[in-house]
């Protein structure tokens, strides 16, 4: 990539729109130069521990407006154009922009950094957000959570501290929006450049650094609602997914704060989801403006969600129910364009993770939801594939397969996974159109993140998803049989096996089995390297 802003960079673009011009300024050689100056970079005596590269963004196949907002071309910190916030400091070792990520929802791009001295090159990843989408004190759960994944041998990447004194950005409980009124992004911005714990604030800025995993990036140009290319590689997903949910399991934070572009299961977990629902917007004003001129949205919800939340909450047992399940942090948007492997075949395994972007407390069942609707139907291909033609069946037997060889599904889990799928998309579609009115103010995207992905999205389910909804049925069936004849023959053998047919405890990994997914040999990162996955 050169250093011009407007060198014909392009990014995905909602639905199934190809390339559009970029929402946010893309990352420049200066800019990122300047950030660069600003953190504490590993040097070549420095090694650190392999690491994977979350891209940025969302990930989601459908965002962004074809025109940028109005101050989309001022680079960061409102400084001159063409230069970073600051300026470049004087010895600043010289930063190329190698790849830019095509996720939408933030702007990202891997840096190669001169070594000085005749030492190697070094490659990291840089990503920029709105203030009004991040802020440091916003991205430090997910940092967190990061963190404690790779203590726990997980491949994912190491995020670099800001080397100034640490500086107060905007108010933990979320960052503030404009309404739907406003034009362009909203105004916030942090009390001023300086860093604070993870990330660095600059104006309107929020910038965060990664290491750069190794690994093959096989799906680095695919939208973000497509399948694996095999089942071997959704069994391998499930895999990974059921050790990352093992070592999450001793991870405890609450829930992150109401914000744009965040996964969560508020709205449907509730005994009634139309005041859910109210009290979700209440919550984020933007979105509480749109819905106000939608007066037909109690009716909407009413066709395409509640029939699917009246089987849950009567499987559940009740919002109680689902209260008893343990609280798990997940990672929220697992799927194929954020995983890195260990080699480009059909034999690899998962060997990087990345974007943690939407992770959030919730429940292990709820993130394999999660996943399973993001990689099981081809839904940018609904056209060419009518009916349960569109349903990956083969890809979601391996995947959990996969998953349940190291966390088996207890029964109640595995009842409840069927009825949590049509409706795990809700609260992020909620929270996408809190992005468009309240951060882009882009009516056109909020409207489709509305009629598409929150009402059409669930209404599908109810007629040609259903098969996928039934083939989840049938096999948690098939497995509550099969342990129920394991018990009778335990029970004839020795003690009873104890029953799992309420909330059970999330498993914790033994300290005697590694929760470690295979990584791939250093030195060579896969076939590009991170995109954006799932903040902005």
């Amino acid at each position: 990539m050169g250093t011009a802003q407007d060198d014909g960079f392009r990014i995905l673009g909602m639905g199934d729109a190809e390339l559009v011009e970029p929402d946010w300024p893309p990352l420049t050689d200066a800019e990122a130069a300047g950030v660069l100056a600003r953190f504490h970079l590993p040097g070549p005596a420095e090694p650190r521990s392999s690491a994977a590269e979350p891209r940025p963004g969302t990930a989601e196949p459908h965002p962004r407006s074809p025109a940028a907002p109005p101050d989309a071309t001022a680079p960061p910190g409102g400084a001159p154009a063409g230069t970073p916030p600051g300026g470049t400091p004087a010895g600043t070792p010289a930063a190329r922009v190698s790849w830019r990520s095509p996720r939408p929802l933030s702007a990202a791009a891997i840096v190669h950094l001169d070594g000085g001295d005749g030492a190697p090159e070094r490659r990291l990843f840089v990503k920029r957000h709105h203030v009004t989408v991040r802020t440091t004190a916003s991205l430090a759960a997910e940092h967190r959570f990061m963190a404690h994944l790779r203590r726990h041998g997980l491949p994912v990447a190491e995020v670099l501290p800001p080397s100034a004194p640490a500086q107060t950005g905007p108010a933990e409980a979320g960052p503030a929006q404009t309404g739907p009124a406003e034009a362009g992004p909203a105004k916030t911005s942090s009390t001023g450049p300086g860093p604070t714990g993870t990330a660095l604030a600059d104006g309107p800025w929020t910038y965060e650094v990664h290491t750069v995993l190794p690994g093959h990036d096989l799906y680095r140009d695919r939208f973000s609602w497509t399948p694996f290319h095999s089942p071997a590689h959704a069994r391998a997903a499930g895999a990974a997914l059921a050790r990352l949910h093992l070592a999450a399991a001793s991870f405890t934070a609450p829930a992150r704060a109401p914000q744009p572009l965040l996964v969560s299961h508020e709205v449907f977990s509730a005994a009634d989801p139309r005041t859910a629902l109210d009290r979700f917007a209440a919550a984020r004003p933007a979105l509480a403006a749109f819905l106000a001129e939608h007066p037909d949205r109690y009716d909407r919800l009413a066709a395409a969600h509640l029939p699917h939340h009246r089987r849950l909450m009567r499987v559940a047992g009740g919002p109680a129910g689902l209260a008893r399940l343990p609280v798990l942090w997940g990672h929220g948007d697992w799927h194929p364009t954020n995983l890195l492997w260990s080699r480009p075949d059909d034999d690899a395994e998962v060997s990087g993770i990345l974007d943690f972007g939407l992770a959030n407390a919730s429940t292990a069942v709820h993130d394999i939801a999660t996943a399973l609707e993001r990689f099981a139907v081809e839904w940018l291909r609904r056209d060419e594939l009518p009916g349960p033609a569109a349903i990956r069946f083969e890809q979601v037997d391996a995947f959990l397969d996969g998953y349940e060889r190291l966390r088996p599904l207890t029964e109640y889990e595995s009842r409840l996974l069927p009825e949590l799928v049509p409706l795990t998309h809700g609260d992020y579609a909620l929270s996408e159109i809190d992005y468009f009115t309240g951060v882009l103010a882009d009516r056109a995207h909020a409207e489709t993140s509305w009629e598409r992905y929150f009402v059409e999205h669930a209404a599908w389910f109810s007629g040609d998803g259903a098969a996928l909804t039934e083939h989840l049925r049938e096999r948690a069936a098939r497995h509550t049989a099969e342990r129920t004849a394991r018990r009778g023959r335990a029970r004839a053998a020795g003690p009873a096996a104890t029953s799992t047919d309420s909330p059970p405890s999330t498993p914790t990994p033994s300290p005697a089995v590694s929760t470690a997914v295979p990584t791939a040999p250093r030195g060579r990162a896969a076939g590009g390297g991170p995109r954006e996955g799932a903040t902005p």
